[in-house]
């Protein structure tokens, strides 16, 4: 090991300092940035761990408060960011050594972006590849921001880490990287996102003008999450099924969100589709407990977070069957190819109309759920930090 590992010794072995890059934890909390934020929450708590918070800007009072992180744990490089911003040449700044300032054992990219530091170990999450497999459904930023940076970050760091087992297979298939360089681990939900009793259901029912019977949607407006689709099978299914429940779509406008208001047009589903715009974490369980269905019909994920939660929370699921999602649901929801728009119509019908076997789906996705956890993805990072060393 090396000798800046000095230090007392709990549980498994010598304390590990780490040096976690957490530029999403600012601004709206939206699936890398919850990664971080739960990610960084459940390794603080192991005690073989030394966690600090790595920023590439200057920090104020306003931002201390956002974090809720105590200030001797956060590190930031405001002129670094500055550089990065002029020269935008990675090749360049991946082979400048970066100086963090102090010694750390363990530099980790959670959002897709490492650099070559000066002592650390570098590890790297790699969330999804739908730039390069679906180069038209990524906004022109995400595209040139990847592209630019993910081959040298991915060139620098020790280790990978993929979030399912599908991202890893793409990591492999388009840069080449040795599979013994890539460990897989899962995500999990939010431990305060379940089916429970909430003082406030009533109030967040009616800030977001909840109707009593709905279908949910929780995720960016944009078109990888395939949102016209999801609302042509709903218009499709409530003609046939003559069912009550409306659509509730929860999320933020993202880019290229047209084609959604052009369908919701063209079905005229004024009445019934409710548009609630972004979600704030402590809402999102009264969205989830109170919808009889959870719809999800992605393009394309990299682990698919929502559709956990929706789970958790006992809802029954109708995904897709692309990418990472049948590693995540499993038997547990319903699995619908999106070159069948039928049996995504179907069911939708048959759950919204047969609780015995919505019921059925519920109870499963439920114990699917409890194999995912925070606490199970930090004991398996601490494990990945450890082989480095």
């Amino acid at each position: 090991m090396g000798d800046n590992l000095q230090g007392p010794v709990f549980l498994g072995g010598i304390i590990i300092k780490v040096l976690f890059e957490s530029q999403p934890l600012l601004g709206r909390r939206t699936g890398i940035g919850r990664y971080v934020e739960r990610l960084t929450a459940s390794l603080q708590e192991n005690q073989d761990i030394d966690l600090f918070y790595w920023f590439n800007q200057q920090f104020n009072v306003k931002l201390l408060q956002m974090l809720d992180v105590p200030s001797t744990k956060i590190r930031n490089s405001r002129y670094f960011y500055k550089v990065i911003r002029r020269l935008m040449k990675p090749n360049f700044l991946h082979d400048l050594p970066v100086d963090l300032g102090e010694s750390f054992d363990i530099f980790h990219g959670g959002s897709c972006i490492t650099y070559q530091t000066t002592k650390a170990k570098n590890a790297l999450t790699i969330h999804d590849l739908a730039f390069l497999q679906f180069p038209e459904v990524a906004s022109e930023q995400t595209d040139r921001h990847h592209s630019l940076w993910l081959p040298y970050s991915i060139k620098k760091a020790d280790h990978i880490i993929a979030v399912s087992q599908h991202t890893k297979e793409d990591i492999i298939r388009y840069y080449d990287v040795p599979d013994e360089k890539i460990s897989v681990i899962y995500l999990a939900a939010d431990d305060q996102i379940k089916k429970e009793d909430r003082p406030l259901k009533e109030e967040v029912q009616a800030k977001y003008n909840l109707p009593e019977k709905y279908a949910l949607y929780v995720g960016t407006i944009e078109p990888r999450k395939n949102i016209p689709f999801m609302l042509e099978g709903y218009a499709l299914a409530k003609q046939k099924y003559k069912f009550p429940h409306k659509l509730v779509i929860a999320g933020a406008k993202g880019w290229k969100y047209e084609k959604v208001y052009e369908t919701f047009e063209k079905y005229r589903l004024h009445n019934d589709v409710i548009f609630t715009g972004y979600v704030e974490d402590m809402d999102l369980p009264v969205l989830y407990e109170n919808a009889d269905v959870f719809l999800f019909p992605s393009r394309y994920e990299g682990f698919g977070i929502p559709v956990l939660e929706a789970m958790q929370c006992g809802v029954a699921v109708i995904a897709s069957n692309v990418s990472s999602l049948p590693e995540i649901v499993g038997e547990a929801g319903r699995l619908v190819s999106l070159e069948k728009p039928e049996e995504f119509i179907d069911s939708i019908g048959e759950l919204l109309t047969n609780e015995a076997k919505r019921r059925e789906y519920e109870e499963a996705g439920r114990r699917q759920a409890r194999m995912f956890s925070w606490k199970k993805a930090a004991s398996e990072t601490v494990t990945v930090y450890r082989s480095l060393l």
